[in-house]
């Protein structure tokens, strides 16, 4: 593997990273789950999650979420950990597209990166789902552009290095860090 542009929750040791993008991570939930979790509180309630979600709300709500292999899994873990949370997951799945099918259908609420929004936003409407951003989350998904440290760049690959942090700037100019690990 010469390099790759993933999600990457750390720096690792004889890896150079160039971090991309710090990328949020929504909450989906469906209205049905909003009014059956916060019946005192609908619809109102959607409005006001729409500045952020306290996780805290949440915690009697079930979750579709990732196999404990994943990335997504280990942010979502250590950010239930944090607020002092132990979800019931009523479904596991490393197939983003299906935690919002499944979360359209009622079994949970899911976790959605920022860089999945596009493919979610087209059904959240006839789906009846609900996206917000969380609140008090000081972690962020990291994506980043790696090869081994060491590794011979031919011009051809650089291009294409340059390339990608590019077209990552311009989808959020502030995000790329250009040299250095990230």
């Amino acid at each position: 593997l010469d390099l790759f542009v993933g999600n990457h929750p750390a720096p690792a040791k004889g890896v150079h990273s160039i971090l991309l993008m710090k990328e949020p991570v929504f909450l989906v939930i469906s209205d049905s789950m909003l009014k059956k979790h916060f019946p005192e509180r609908y619809p109102q309630c959607r409005d006001d999650f729409r500045n952020g979600v306290d996780i805290v709300d949440f915690k009697g709500v079930p979750f579709v979420m990732n196999l404990g292999s994943s990335n997504m899994r280990l942010f979502v873990d250590t950010y239930f950990e944090r607020k002092g949370i132990h979800p019931y997951a009523a479904l596991l799945t490393n197939i983003n597209e299906m935690h919002y099918q499944f979360s359209a259908m009622d079994y949970g609420a899911s976790f959605c990166p920022g860089m999945m929004l596009s493919l979610l936003e087209s059904g959240v409407q006839e789906k009846n789902l609900n996206v917000f951003p969380l609140r008090d989350c000081s972690q962020e998904n990291r994506i980043v552009l790696a090869h081994l440290e060491n590794a011979y760049i031919p011009q051809y690959m650089q291009d294409f290095i340059d390339i990608v942090v590019d077209f990552f700037r311009d989808l959020d100019p502030k995000s790329v860090i250009k040299n250095g690990n990230g």
